[in-house]
């Protein structure tokens, strides 16, 4: 279910608005609706980041050093004689 929802743009906005509602053949309503939809996904996106550095610098959440990695892999130390031979 849709709500109506009055959104007050700059002039400049709007005109272009109506020209890529013209474009895509569909109404200026689509065009914002899409718009606001991607730029809640990217904020929604920005969010769980910023809230992923706040765990991570409250200790909240733990981090590992590549070598710490690399250890937990099994793979730590310098790449044996040949070894990106082996990788192709």
């Amino acid at each position: 279910m849709t709500e109506p929802m009055t959104v007050h743009l700059p002039e400049d906005m709007r005109e272009r608005v109506v020209g890529i509602a013209r474009i895509a053949d569909c109404s200026s309503d689509e065009i914002i609706r899409r718009a606001v939809e991607y730029g809640l996904d990217r904020a929604e996106w920005e969010v769980h980041i910023l809230e992923q550095v706040r765990q991570i610098r409250s200790g909240e959440q733990k981090t590992f050093s590549v070598e710490e990695i690399d250890e937990m892999l099994g793979i730590a130390g310098e790449p044996g004689e040949g070894a990106l031979e082996d990788i192709r």
